[in-house]
Formats: C-alpha cells, structure tokens, sequence
C-alpha cells in the first residue's frame, strides 16, 4: 500500500470519529488513546509512517498496565530514543518487544526506522520530521508534574544527604591547571564588581518562617553572619519597630534553611531550599548586584545572558554546523562544593566573603539538620548567578588551556552558558572541562552531553542537523474526565501551541476537549500576525479558522466603550496589608508599593474581559 493511501485511511478513520463521541467518554485510557491518535494522524499528514496496529497495542498495554504504563513504560522509551540520538546507537528498553532480526521495537517500528538501521545505528540522513513526530509521540507526558508517595519523597531525601556526605570528601586540587585559570579568570571579571551599599528586596517566594508579604518586612532576627557586611541599620532600613524595640534579635547560630520537595516527574521531585526571610532579603539585593555585573563586564557579557535563554538557544541551534558540543549536568546545584567556590573567589576575597556570609549553613528536613556542603541549594537567590560564573570560568579556561596563544577574550566568545547548560567547542577543550568537572564533584550527565552525533540540546530546546525537534511538553493534563474550570486555560494553551506547529487535528481534539468545560473564543489564523504577546496568553482563546465569540456570553459595556465577553480568568486572592507601622514606609523605601497581598491558592473563575480589536467586533450593535 502507498504512503499516500495509507494516510488516506488515516484521515478517514480520525473523521469518522464524532466529536460529541470523543467528548463524552470519561476514561483515562480512552483520552490518553484519542489524543496519540490525533498525534498519528498529523505526523502521517506530515511524513512519518505511524500504523494504526500501534495504537491498538497502546490500548492494551493501558487495560493491563493502568497509568504506570503512560507515567514509566513509554517516556522510558522516549528517553531510550533521545540517548540513541545522543550516542548514535539504540538501545530498547526491555519492556517492549523487539521486532524479529532487529534491535528496533516492534512497536513503532516504521518510525523507528526512519532513524536507526536495524542494528540500532543511527542513520546520518535520519528524518527532522520522524524524529519530532516521533519524540511529541513519547515524550509528550515525560515531564508531567506528579505527586508521589511520601516514602520515595524520603528516599530522595537520604539521597540528598548521601550526596552531601560524598562531596564533603573530594578534595580540590588548587594546582589543577583549569582551576588556576578560573580563579584568574574570576579575579579578572569580578575585580570591578561594586561591593558597596545595594538595594535589597523581598523575592515572591517562601521563607522558612512560614510569612506573608507584609510580614516579611518586620524583620524578627537578623544573621550575625552578616552584620558585619550588611549592617541591619544600613539593609533593614530604620522602622517603627526599630525605635520602640530596637534592632531584631541576632541569630548568632549557624543559618538554617528549609528543604522542600517539590513534585517534578514520575522518576522523583525536585529540592529546593526556602531561606531565612533575612537572608532571602538579602540575597536578592545580591542577585541583581551580579546581574547588573554580568551586564556591564564585557568578557561575560560574551558568554552570558542571565535574562534570556533565546542566547543559548541560538548558539545551540547552530552547534552541528559550528562544532560546539553541549554539555548538561546531574543536580548541579547539590553538586557544586562552596569549597571550589571558596578557592575560584579566592582573587577577590572582600566578594568572597560578602557571598559567603549570604549562604546558609545547614539544612533542616522536619526535624533533622544536614550540613550543606554545596555552595547554595536551589531556592537560594545566589545559586544560578554563581553557579553559571563558576562554569563559565570553568568552560573558558579548558578552552585557554587548550589554546594558549588566544586571548581570553576571543576564548569567551566560544562559550555559551545559562545555569548548567554549557556550550562548547567540540573539541579537546570539551574533553578537557568534562575531565574536570568530575575531579570537583560534578556529574557531567552523559545521556543528554552532546558531541558525537547531530543532535543537541540546551535551554529547553533541541536540535538535529541544525534543525529544530523541539517538542511540546504537557505538564499539568492528568488525561481525567474532569470538567473543572481549572483544566481549561491548560487545554487551550496546549492547543495554541499544537496550533502554531501545524499540528491541526492534535489542536482541534484539545480544543473540543476545552469547549466541553466552557465555550471557545477562536481567532482567524490570517490575523494572527496582528497578535502581541498578552493576547497568546489569554486562556480564553484558540487558533482555529473562523473568528468570531460563538456561544461564549457578550455585553456592551457603556462605562468603558467595548465589548466584553465572561470568560475564564485568573483570580488571585488577595487581602490588604496587615501591618501599618513603620514596615510599610520600610516596604515603600524599597519599591514595594502594592497595597494588598497576594494569597497563594488562586484560582480560576469566569468573569467579564475586554475582548481585544483584532477579533473584528465593535460597537453595541453586533448585526
């Protein structure tokens, strides 16, 4: 049978499926079934040779397996495709089945080889259509936030502290070569960094005390640690409170900060640390310091762009053709030792000791404290900008070890880094910075370094031969029946996107799936060059071909001259604040001029929106 009849087939087996059919049904394996058909169908539209024999075996696999089979078995797979794209061999996992005389699986075999012979080698002329279609197959729910079981958040947790307990015994070699041209290198770009007085602020994240916004402000303790650099006279602001009960109380013991574990994906949460509210506060006037910094400095400002991925994005888009390599890391953050940080600062030590004294020493789990031998955890406002200078350093000294008679400027401009993803030249500066990060610690994380083949990725993105394979990730749909309102903004913001990839059946199932919860606003795709970025992110609205309000409810409101729709929104709780002394006129000082608080469990309701002019409706009369 020809492709071309075989998609045929395809397109009339999906139409001959009612829309009203699709919507009703309630189950989870019925859903998961409808929206990977909808994906075949758009990947045979564009080239990629998927069967329906596949999508039967999904169905089975569902009916025995349950959920486990959409959370573990199939991302395994996606994850044993890109690894093969890595290292251009691949290897099926063991719970699919391989197809006689090959190393491919059976299921999915026809994409499959579109990429891979059949003994597992990568093909150099390898699809960029297959492998796109074929990674949104697999991959699609890979990163799916989910709650897991309180005795593997534990488990986490000890492995946490193992790795603590390990780092604690690497030694760093001080001679190293690459580290005496880091430690230069810093001296260098941070020589002229302003130590004297910043703007400190309050971040909209948690402290470890547990308070509100308002709250933060009236400081009930003050690190010791940092008196000395940060005097509270100088960084608290005088308040109220200051003048009747004199400065907060001195926490003279080590600095505590709280470990969290937030949901991640099915293989295990995140941590992260919420920090002391005083040293949150400070941390963040430290954080746009090195912002500003990095701006200004011209060797980093080669490198690094703290603001933008799109820095990396671009450079990494063009690493075959360059011959960069991109390099990701294993829990970079838990791995990076405040002792090396200690000895790459060491040419600046007033910096040094001002970082230092911001860092907390311990971290509490419920009622157990773990040494915190790494710089900074993840929640700390210092974490990314030092852990991105500290591999930059890193990268550009394997690359001037490498290359002795280049300057270090012209060895900057080969370096692109953003947090742990690092790119750099393929070459034997790329073998040379992954020998040395595990000599201090570090996990260079092999399955997703990539150099040996076309594939790349960096930021949240990849790229074959230079083309993009990025696919769309679906983080937050659990495939339930569900007709909370809750779901709706996430469906159509899945839609959009599949919209925008010309995905056009996976965009009208997802958008059908919206309509059941609550009517939907759609916009002619002949005016979407007329759309801003505030519009694409209206969770009311859908890419389809027609643009009009459908049955979504519209007035004219006289008061302000437009035409409003009740649509679903975003509602933020909030209440006013609570203190009125001193801390307010403190939080004014300090640019804070919100006058009410923001509670965290917002949620969404319908209520009366503008809707924007390009949708072609005006005046009261709408014919």
């Amino acid at each position: 049978m020809l492709f071309s009849d075989k998609c045929d087939q395809e397109v009339q087996h999906l139409e001959g499926l009612e829309e009203t059919q699709l919507g009703n049904h309630k189950s989870f394996q019925v859903r998961f079934c409808a929206l990977r058909h909808a994906m075949m169908l758009d990947g045979i539209i564009q080239g990629t040779p998927f069967h329906l024999d596949d999508l039967q075996v999904i169905a089975d696999r569902l009916s025995h397996e349950g959920a486990s089979f959409v959370q573990v078995t199939l991302p395994q797979l996606g994850r044993a495709l890109d690894l093969g794209l890595v290292t251009g061999t691949f290897k099926c996992p063991s719970s699919f089945r391989l197809r006689k005389d090959s190393r491919l699986p059976s299921f999915l075999y026809s994409p499959f080889k579109e990429l891979f012979l059949d003994d597992g080698m990568l093909k150099n002329n390898a699809s960029l259509t297959s492998i796109r279609n074929l990674r949104q197959f697999l991959l699609f729910d890979a990163k799916r936030e989910t709650a897991l079981p309180e005795k593997l958040n534990l488990r986490f947790i000890e492995d946490f502290r193992l790795g603590q307990r390990t780092l604690r015994s690497v030694r760093i070699q001080t001679d190293h070569p690459v580290i005496e041209i880091a430690t230069k290198l810093i001296s260098i770009v941070m020589s002229r960094f302003p130590t004297e007085l910043f703007l400190p602020g309050h971040g909209p994240g948690a402290t470890s005390e547990g308070f509100e916004r308002d709250e933060k402000w009236q400081f009930t303790s003050w690190p010791s640690k940092a008196e000395k650099w940060f005097p509270f006279l100088l960084y608290g602001t005088a308040n109220m409170r200051t003048a009747l009960l004199g400065p907060p109380i001195p926490l003279t013991k080590p600095m505590v900060t709280k470990g969290c574990l937030v949901p991640k994906d099915f293989r295990g949460p995140r941590l992260i640390s919420i920090e002391p509210t005083a040293m949150q506060y400070l941390q963040q006037g430290m954080l746009k310091r090195l912002m500003q910094h990095f701006k200004r400095e011209p060797l980093l400002w080669r490198s690094i762009r703290m603001e933008d991925q799109t820095f990396n994005r671009i450079a990494a888009a063009k690493a075959v053709c360059d011959n960069m390599a991109t390099v990701d890391l294993s829990s970079a953050s838990d791995t990076l030792s405040a002792t090396l940080v200690w000895h790459l600062f060491s040419g600046v030590p007033h910096l040094r000791r001002l970082l230092f004294s911001l860092r907390s020493d311990y971290v509490r789990f419920g009622s157990e404290l773990e040494r915190l031998v790494a710089f900074a955890p993840m929640g700390s406002a210092i974490c990314f900008p030092i852990e991105t200078l500290v591999f930059w350093s890193l990268a550009v000294a394997s690359i001037k070890l490498c290359r002795a008679s280049e300057s270090f400027r012209s060895c900057a401009s080969l370096v692109r880094v953003f947090g742990d993803d690092i790119i750099i030249p393929n070459d034997q500066s790329f073998e040379t910075l992954i020998g040395t990060l595990s000599t201090i610690g570090c996990k260079p994380n092999m399955s997703k370094t990539c150099y040996a083949t076309p594939f790349r990725e960096s930021c949240g993105g990849e790229w074959f031969n230079d083309g993009d394979v990025t696919i769309i990730r679906n983080k937050h749909y659990h495939y339930s029946g569900t007709r909370k309102l809750s779901i709706y903004p996430v469906l159509l913001n899945l839609q959009r996107k599949f919209f925008l990839q010309k995905s056009f059946n996976t965009a009208l199932l997802l958008r059908n799936w919206a309509r059941e919860i609550y009517p939907v606003m759609e916009i002619e795709p002949s005016k979407l060059r007329h759309l801003h970025g505030e519009v694409v992110d209206l969770p009311n609205f859908a890419y389809g071909d027609t643009s009009s309000i459908n049955d979504v409810p519209y007035r004219w409101n006289k008061d302000y001259q437009r035409l409003e729709a009740r649509t679903p929104v975003s509602i933020q709780k909030t209440r006013s604040w609570s203190v009125e002394d001193g801390s307010r006129l403190t939080a004014r000082l300090i640019s804070d001029s919100t006058e009410r608080i923001a509670l965290r469990d917002g949620n969404i309701r319908k209520a009366w929106r503008s809707i924007p002019a390009f949708m072609g409706l005006t005046g009261p009369n709408l014919g």
